[in-house]
């Protein structure tokens, strides 16, 4: 199990890597070509919001597969060690719950998008918001793993929950 998320973690982070890089690319060829020619890529913007849309969705399910996600602890700090993993779980399973709904609504925006195209590539739209559901779902079913393990006592707790230790 562990190798299966360390290479679904590695794989992320190189299909981040690569929309970085296209990114990046775009974003200084449109930038130099404004500037040397005085023209500019119409379809620049597209690219680089699609790039961007999909590295903080991808990034978000990285971030929970890795336990990083912002948490405030100040609560959870007081609560007894051997009670932590009980709160711990639940608030990972409710936050699979609100992951879920995110999903489930976000078809609705996929939906509508269905027959719409962007204006410089004329790519689906659909690709765009198609980002959202699907990470959502994706770091739906990984919480609600999270959760179990974590009220079984076979998941680390230990995510940052000592404000005073340092990394």
């Amino acid at each position: 199990m562990a190798q299966l998320l360390n290479k679904s973690i590695r794989t992320i982070y190189l299909i981040c890597t690569f929309l970085f890089l296209t990114m990046t690319l775009v974003l200084f060829i449109n930038a130099v070509l404004r500037y040397l020619v005085g023209l500019s890529i119409i379809w620049a913007e597209e690219v680089s919001m699609l790039c961007m849309v999909w590295i903080v969705f991808l990034g978000s399910i990285i971030a929970t597969l890795k336990l990083s996600h912002t948490r405030i602890t100040f609560f959870i700090n007081k609560i007894r060690e051997d009670k932590r993993k009980y709160i711990v779980g639940l608030v990972s399973i409710a936050t699979a719950v609100v992951s879920l709904l995110i999903s489930y609504y976000g078809i609705n925006v996929v939906k509508v998008s269905m027959l719409s195209r962007s204006t410089g590539l004329g790519y689906p739209l659909v690709i765009l918001y198609l980002s959202a559901p699907l990470s959502c779902l994706v770091m739906a079913v990984i919480f609600f793993i999270q959760g179990v393990l974590q009220i079984q006592g076979k998941y680390p707790l230990d995510v940052s929950y000592d404000d005073d230790k340092e990394d």
